[in-house]
């Protein structure tokens, strides 16, 4: 068990070492920006961003994109992936050099969260970088909580006029 942890460790801290992603929502939550640096010896030439309700994905000048699941009339509703590729090796991000990324996101049902982006170098090595700051979808407790909530408060309404019903006496009851 030990020898799992210090392996997922050391694989995390190898990928940190060759790749640094920086970035994330913007205040609104409406569109991710992130710069991915490459501080491996080999150019980067892939990048896969997670997302979900992606609407627009923005890569490097000359990279082809990609997407899975991105919002759009008869597509399915659920998490896909923004793939960036460079068009070869010289047309990646160099080593020591960085590069911007971003994605437009429809915010309904959406909310920051975290997730892991791959990145692919030119000598077929991959590194994972986990905790980005990414489009996930919303909890079912965050998404149902106002329903939940309005629910319980006319619950409790019903329920205190139902008692008070039964305490009162009627009119014919203070007569006799």
């Amino acid at each position: 068990m030990a020898f799992a942890a210090l392996t997922l460790w050391q694989a995390a801290a190898d990928a940190e070492n060759r790749v640094t992603i920086v970035g994330g929502a913007e205040p609104g939550g409406h569109r991710y920006n992130w710069t991915v640096t490459n501080n491996h010896s080999s150019p980067i030439v892939l990048a896969e961003f997670p997302h979900y309700h992606a609407t627009l994905f923005f890569v490097p000048q000359g990279w082809k994109s990609e997407a899975t699941y991105m919002v759009n009339v008869g597509v399915e509703d659920r998490p896909g992936v923004c793939t960036a590729r460079a068009p070869s090796a010289a047309g990646g991000i160099a080593p020591r050099d960085s590069a911007a990324f971003s994605m437009q996101v429809a915010t309904k049902g959406t909310m920051r969260g975290r997730g892991n982006v791959r990145v692919r170098f030119a000598d077929d090595t991959e590194a994972v970088v986990a905790n980005v700051e990414i489009p996930v979808p919303e909890r079912a407790g965050d998404k149902y909580l106002p329903l939940i909530g309005l629910g319980a408060i006319a619950g409790i309404f019903l329920l205190v006029r139902w008692l008070r019903g039964r305490r009162e006496p009627t009119t014919t009851e203070a007569v006799a």
